[in-house]
């Protein structure tokens, strides 16, 4: 398994966070070289995928941005081989992605470059406040104040709550949750915060706190 977790950030981000994985991946140089473009990131998941790898690149939908976009061309014409020859292709490639609109977009969209590739789907939905009860009444307060906190946090992203539970605070006081989760430099849940305050409020945010002081 090759597994790569796109940023959002231009190429040049981009193609740092594959190189990072190559190295971890500590796959020879000269079967796999480091891209320096993102057409050859594209070329070096179709080459691993015929070497036999598993190749998945997490949050995909990332490469709905403008400045990412060329990469699925790319992606097309390696999936297309590889389609055409699917019967010698030991290994297989997977996308990953948290953002159903984006991905929607990617591939299911009839103008996107990747429409009509994907060959199964796994859906993981939510969880929802029975399955959350159910985890407080084991690892928390399941009081109606604790589960409204939780859920204007989380919601039901199932990953954020097993980040609570590696960071030892699913029943911790709510300072606590807070700060080990999204405020410490090693925090789980902090470039997410970060992401999620720049996207949601554009930028704007420094006229937002002026207006509310």
């Amino acid at each position: 398994m090759f597994y790569v977790q796109i940023p959002d950030s231009a190429p040049a981000g981009v193609l740092s966070a594959v190189h990072d994985a190559l190295e971890s991946f500590n796959a020879p140089e000269d079967q796999f070289p480091c891209p320096h473009t993102l057409a050859e990131f594209a070329r070096l998941t179709g080459t691993m995928t015929r070497a036999g790898y598993l190749v998945a690149l997490d949050e995909f939908q990332y490469f709905n941005r403008a400045h990412l976009q060329p990469v699925c061309s790319s992606l097309q014409a390696e999936i297309e081989t590889l389609s055409a020859d699917a019967d010698q292709v030991p290994g297989g490639l997977i996308v990953l992605g948290s953002v159903q609109t984006e991905m929607t977009a990617l591939l299911e969209d009839r103008s996107a470059p990747l429409f009509n590739r994907i060959t199964d789907e796994i859906d993981f939905s939510h969880l929802d406040i029975a399955s959350l009860l159910a985890l407080l009444r084991d690892h928390a307060d399941t009081g109606p104040d604790w589960l409204l906190f939780l859920w204007t946090l989380f919601e039901g992203v199932p990953k954020f709550y097993r980040d609570c539970h590696e960071q030892g605070v699913r029943g911790a006081d709510r300072m606590t949750l807070l700060r080990r989760m999204f405020f410490e430099s090693s925090s789980p849940l902090r470039t997410e915060a970060e992401n999620w305050f720049l996207k949601k409020l554009r930028g704007r945010y420094d006229v937002v706190l002026k207006n509310s002081c």
